[in-house]
């Protein structure tokens, strides 16, 4: 067995992938506009429970319900993470969530379970789809 990168230990996280935002601040004041098609009262993301397992810089990420198909596999290299996503899963607010596409983004170097990128491809939550644009995804310990 290799030995694992520090920063994204085996163990129990939540997966948030969420629907991209354009945010402008201009005198102190921000604004963001969500960039999706769909009903306005979908959900702008969806959280569900996850498994993170090792092996060496190779992490697989897959939902704590067995009738949840997404799956994540990620390699680290460094502070770095690249990977891909696929499948459907149920958000704890009981959204219906489809993903797929490939993921790029960064482990924190100061908080130890915490990675974060974006997820360019499809991400479709509750009826509302993002093809096209890139969308969001955050992994935190629980």
């Amino acid at each position: 067995m290799q030995p694992v990168s520090p920063g994204l230990p085996a163990g129990s996280y939540t997966l948030t992938l969420s629907r991209p935002t354009v945010e402008t601040c201009q005198n102190g004041i921000c604004t963001s506009v969500t960039l999706c098609i769909g009903p306005a009262s979908a959900p702008p993301f969806g959280s569900f429970p996850v498994t993170v397992t090792r092996d060496g810089d190779l992490a697989t990420v897959v939902p704590v319900a067995a009738s949840d198909s997404l799956r994540m596999t990620l390699v680290l290299s460094g502070a770095s993470v690249t990977g891909s996503v696929s499948g459907n899963a149920t958000a704890t607010s009981g959204a219906a969530m489809t993903a797929s596409g490939t993921l790029a983004g960064v482990v924190s170097s100061v908080q130890s379970g915490l990675a974060q990128g974006l997820l360019d491809g499809d991400l479709t939550i509750a009826g509302a789809s993002c093809s096209g644009t890139s969308k969001n995804w955050a992994l935190s310990t629980r």
